[in-house]
């Protein structure tokens, strides 16, 4: 009930906002370029609510405003609600055919209604658009940086390391750019990760995502007590924005002080309950922190029950099936995760040991494969002590009869 309240009281101001209306007071009405230019403030900042209701107050003002639609979008996933995100989103290619964000989004959202292999088509789509864009303008950053995050998406790391690469030689105080770049080294890379995560904070320091990313390449830099100051600091641009899941992580990965993880999960949990991130730190902290695979299904479950989205918790899922040695399940769970995510290492890796636990060790061996194709550009290699134990009970496979089977 009181959610409901502070929705329309957000809607209710927000309508206001839109108007002009300010304490009281009556100023000229907001344009539409206006009330984008706030939307987009109000992103950086994290006040997806407030953005997501001036978002659908402006599509209903102005319903051939395609960035509108675009931002509509962007709040319905936000809300995991992805057949209306989809609708919005087309409405704005609709409206207008070279909003690139749109397309981009479009592919996210295909991949989280239809899985992994639609969305590779349409990823392909969108990256063909941004080389038409790129080739009539080679100076205007935004084609680059969503053909960037599509090859990423494709796990074309590589190829999007390139393109932002060589977007910071021309624009080398683009604060999306660096960002991003920053979030692709955080394994790669650690130490650059965070020297291009300083620089966007200090060009954009209200930018919260920007912030999240500098406190993330701390902890991948052992830092773990500078990204809890970044972490605090969040607080002072948005409260309801602390990233409790992310401060959990640092505790239990780089503090081992794991009730105080749970504490923060469990906050996490408390403030958006239908967000995945909370659930899954418990469900994977009482697993393998406090052996206590049940506990962690538990609360799986309980997620489910509270309406988060049972795509974003297949992998944690599977893992806990393997922890209890419900080796169908885990299979199961792997492979419904891989419809979403073929291109994911881990689960293709820890689908082959089930299967070996199974005795299907031809499958184990393609899957085998396939982790070992993925991981070739990210510097990877399987556990040899498991590889021995498959090549005892059969010996590997080529790799060109494995993939023909496979097909």
């Amino acid at each position: 009930m009181a959610m409901t309240l502070r929705r329309e009281l957000v809607t209710l101001v927000c309508a206001f906002v839109c108007a002009g209306i300010v304490c009281g007071q009556p100023d000229a009405p907001a344009t539409p370029d206006e009330t984008l230019a706030r939307i987009e403030r109000l992103r950086d900042e994290w006040r997806v609510e407030e953005a997501g209701a001036l978002a659908e107050a402006l599509t209903e003002s102005h319903p051939d405003l395609a960035r509108a639609w675009l931002w509509l979008g962007s709040w319905r996933s936000h809300q995991a609600q992805h057949e209306q995100a989809l609708a919005a989103f087309d409405r704005a290619i609709l409206l207008d055919p070279g909003l690139l964000q749109a397309h981009a989004s479009r592919a996210w959202t295909i991949k989280n209604i239809e899985g992994g292999e639609a969305f590779e088509v349409a990823a392909r789509e969108v990256c063909d658009l941004c080389a038409d864009a790129i080739a009539a303008d080679p100076n205007d950053p935004e084609p680059w940086r969503v053909r960037a995050s599509m090859f990423a998406g494709l796990r074309e790391y590589d190829v999007a390391r390139a393109d932002l690469r060589e977007l910071l030689d021309v624009h080398p105080d683009d604060a999306d750019t660096l960002s991003q770049l920053s979030g692709l080294q955080m394994r790669e890379d650690p130490q650059e990760a965070l020297q291009l995560a300083e620089r966007a904070v200090a060009l954009e320091p209200r930018n919260i995502g920007f912030v999240m990313g500098l406190g993330c390449a701390l902890h991948y830099s052992d830092r773990p007590f500078e990204a809890l100051e970044v972490y605090e600091s969040i607080k002072e641009i948005n409260p309801d924005a602390y990233p409790h899941h992310l401060v959990g992580s640092l505790y239990w990965q780089k503090l081992n002080q794991l009730p105080e993880a749970m504490e923060y999960f469990d906050a996490a949990i408390a403030a958006e309950p239908t967000i995945s991130f909370g659930w899954t730190s418990k469900a994977n902290l009482l697993r393998s922190g406090y052996d206590d695979p049940e506990g962690g299904l538990a609360v799986l479950e309980q997620a489910v029950e509270a309406g988060v989205r049972e795509q974003y918790l297949l992998g944690t899922f599977a893992g806990i099936y393997r922890a209890l040695e419900r080796w169908e399940d885990a299979v199961e769970y792997y492979t419904r995760g891989l419809h979403f995510s073929p291109g994911d290492l881990a689960m293709h890796f820890r689908r082959a040991e089930t299967l070996y636990e199974l005795g299907r060790y031809e499958e184990a061996w393609r899957d085998v494969h396939r982790a070992e194709e993925i991981g070739a550009t990210l510097g990877w290699s399987p556990d040899e002590e498991f590889l021995e134990k498959l090549r005892e009970v059969m010996p590997e496979p080529e790799r060109d009869a494995a993939d023909v089977e496979a097909e």
